[in-house]
C-alpha cells in the first residue's frame, strides 16, 4: 500500500510540474506578443494615429446621407409664387436650406443674419428659408429684414424628408442636387455652415463630404481632381433635346420622341404664375388658330390638373409639378419655351417672358434675352437715408416719368402686378384711397408690371420688375415713401394691410406737422 501512494504522488508531482511548465511558456509567449503589440501601437502612434482611429467607422452625421439625393419639393412663397428646389438650383450654385418656424424664438433671433447672409452672400450661395404657416404670418417678419426664397410648408413635409429634428437647422444642397452636408441644429452649427460654404476665412474646418459622381473631371480642376458638377445651362442649339415623358391632363403619357417629323414648341407654364396669366388669350388664340407651319405646341406646367385645365388649350399640357424637365431644358422660371426641329435636336435658346416666347411661336425674330432671365436681388438695394433710385419709367400713354419730378411733397412708391392674387385683393381699397385721398397724404406712384385700371395716380410699367429690386421690393404688393427731398424715407412695407398702414401712417404724420 505504501509503495502504491509513494506511486501516486510522484505521478501527481509530475503532473503539477508539467503543468507549472505549460503555464510558464505561455505567459512567455503572451509576453512576447504583448511587446510586439506596444511595439506596433508605437509605430502607430510615430505614424499620427491614435489606438483605436485606423480600424474606426466614420460616424453618419444628422440628416440624410451626404452625397445622397436631395428629396425635390413644389412650395408656395410669400406671394402666391411658386418656388422649387430645382429653381433654386437654377443659377449652377450650391443651395443651403434653413428650416425654421414661426413660433421658434431662435429662428425668428435668426432672420436678420439670414437676410444679410442673402445680400452678401449670393454670388457664391442660395439660401432658402423653409417655414410655415400663413402667408401673413411670415409675411412682416421676414420682409422686414429683406428676406427672398422663403417658401412655406403645409406642415413639416419637406423637413421630414431632409430628415429635420427640430428648428432651426440647416443643410447643404449640391448644385448637382445631391445633399452635401449633414443637418447642423442651432444658430452656432448654421453660421459654421456657412462660413465653410462660401469660405469665410477662419471657419471651423469638417470633414470633407464625398465627391459626388461625375462623368469626367472638369476644365481647370487643379491636381486632376475632380469638379463637383453644376446644374447644366441647359442643351445647346444642334444638341438633342433631353428625355420628357410626362402625364398629360388625362393620365396618359406623352413622350416628346413621338413629334419626330415637325417642329416643336416647348412651353414651360405655370397657372398660378402672373407673367402666364398676363399671356394666356394670346396663347388661347394661337393654340385655336396657329399659323400656317406654326410648331406644334406642348405645355409642360405645374400646377393642379384643374387650374390647367381651366385654360382651354386643344394643344397636350403635360405635368410636371417638381419642374424637373424644366431644368433640363435650361429653363428656370415661366413662361419659358424652346424650339425643338422635326431630328429632336434643339433648335432655339430658352426664351423667357411672354413677348418671346409668342416671337418664337410666330417664327419671328425673339427679342434679346438677358443672361438671367430671373431677376436677382442687387447687393446692396437703397436703405432708409438714402437717395432713391433714378425711376424713369414709361406711363400707360407712354410718356417717360421721373421720379424726380414728385420732389417737394412725400411720395407713396407702389410696387405691383395685376396678375398677383394679393394685389386683386387690395385693388378696391387702394382705389379708395386713391380716389379720396386724406388729408396730408402722400401722392401715390404705382411701378407695375402690366396697366392698371381705375386709378387716378400715374402708373408706370416696368414689365421685367428691374426697378422694384432696386428699392429693396421683391415681391407684390410692396410699398416705401420717398420724401420731399427725394430719400427714402421708410423700410419696406409688404403686403396690402403693411401697404396701406404706411399710406395712413403718412397721412397722420402730416397731419401732425401741420
Amino acid at each position: 500500500m505504501e509503495v502504491g501512494l509513494v506511486i501516486g504522488g510522484i505521478a501527481l508531482f509530475a503532473l503539477v510540474a508539467a503543468q507549472a511548465f505549460l503555464l510558464v511558456n505561455v505567459v512567455r509567449q503572451n509576453g512576447r506578443l504583448l511587446l510586439r503589440l506596444e511595439r506596433l501601437e508605437e509605430s502607430l502612434a510615430a505614424a499620427g494615429l491614435a489606438e483605436g482611429e485606423a480600424a474606426a467607422p466614420a460616424e453618419e452625421g444628422p440628416g440624410l446621407p451626404v452625397g445622397s439625393q436631395a428629396p425635390g419639393f413644389q412650395l408656395s412663397g410669400l406671394y402666391g409664387e411658386t418656388l422649387t428646389l430645382d429653381a433654386l438650383r437654377a443659377p449652377g450654385k450650391p443651395v443651403m436650406l434653413v428650416f425654421g418656424d414661426p413660433n421658434c424664438a431662435p429662428c425668428n433671433a435668426l432672420l436678420p443674419e439670414i437676410g444679410h447672409w442673402q445680400r452678401a452672400h449670393g454670388a457664391e450661395l442660395t439660401i432658402g428659408l423653409m417655414t410655415r404657416g400663413a402667408p401673413d404670418e411670415n409675411r412682416a417678419k421676414v420682409t422686414e429684414h429683406g428676406l427672398i426664397n422663403v417658401l412655406l410648408q403645409g406642415d413639416r413635409e419637406v423637413a421630414e424628408a431632409y430628415h429635420e429634428q427640430g428648428t432651426p437647422c440647416a443643410v447643404i444642397v449640391r448644385p448637382d442636387g445631391t445633399v452635401g452636408s449633414p443637418l447642423a441644429a442651432g444658430p452656432d452649427a448654421i453660421k459654421a455652415l456657412l462660413a465653410r460654404t462660401v469660405g469665410i476665412p477662419g471657419a471651423a474646418p469638417a470633414q470633407p463630404p464625398p465627391p459626388a459622381p461625375v462623368a469626367a473631371p472638369q476644365n481647370g480642376s487643379e491636381n486632376g481632381a475632380v469638379a463637383l458638377a453644376s446644374t447644366p445651362a441647359g442643351p445647346k442649339i444642334g444638341d438633342p433635346a433631353p428625355p420628357l415623358r410626362l402625364p398629360d391632363l388625362t393620365g396618359r403619357t406623352i413622350n416628346l420622341s413621338g413629334y419626330r417629323g415637325t417642329k416643336t414648341l416647348v412651353l414651360f407654364w405655370n397657372p398660378g404664375c402672373g407673367f402666364c396669366q398676363k399671356m394666356v388669350d394670346d396663347l388661347r388664340a394661337w393654340d385655336a388658330q396657329p399659323p400656317e407651319r406654326a410648331p406644334k405646341l406642348l405645355v409642360v406646367s405645374a400646377g393642379s390638373v384643374e387650374d390647367n385645365r381651366a385654360m382651354g388649350l386643344s394643344s397636350p399640357v403635360l405635368v410636371d409639378d417638381s419642374f424637373t424637365v424644366a431644368s433640363d431644358f435650361g429653363a428656370n422660371g415661366t413662361p419659358m419655351a424652346v424650339l425643338v426641329d422635326e431630328e429632336g435636336n434643339i433648335a432655339s435658346e430658352a426664351v423667357a417672358g411672354a413677348p418671346a416666347v409668342m416671337a418664337l411661336a410666330r417664327g419671328e425674330q425673339a427679342p434679346p434675352q438677358p443672361e438671367n432671365p430671373q431677376p436677382t436681388t442687387p447687393e446692396l438695394a437703397a436703405r432708409v437715408g438714402d437717395p432713391a433710385p433714378d425711376v424713369r419709367l414709361p406711363n400707360i400713354s407712354g410718356k417717360t416719368v421721373n421720379l424726380a419730378e414728385f420732389k417737394g411733397s412725400q411720395t407713396l412708391v407702389l410696387f405691383w402686378n395685376p396678375g398677383c392674387g394679393f394685389c386683386e385683393q387690395m385693388l378696391d381699397d387702394l382705389r379708395a384711397w386713391d380716389a379720396n385721398p386724406p388729408q396730408g397724404a402722400p401722392q401715390l406712384l404705382v411701378i407695375s408690371t402690366a396697366p392698371v385700371e381705375s386709378l387716378r395716380s400715374p402708373v408706370l410699367l416696368d414689365p421685367d420688375f428691374k426697378m422694384a429690386w432696386a428699392f429693396g421690393a421683391n415681391g407684390t404688393p410692396m410699398a416705401v415713401i420717398v420724401d420731399e427731398e427725394g430719400q427714402i424715407a421708410s423700410e419696406v412695407a409688404a403686403g396690402a394691410e403693411a401697404v396701406l398702414a404706411l399710406a395712413r401712417a403718412q397721412d397722420q404724420k402730416e397731419r401732425a406737422r401741420v
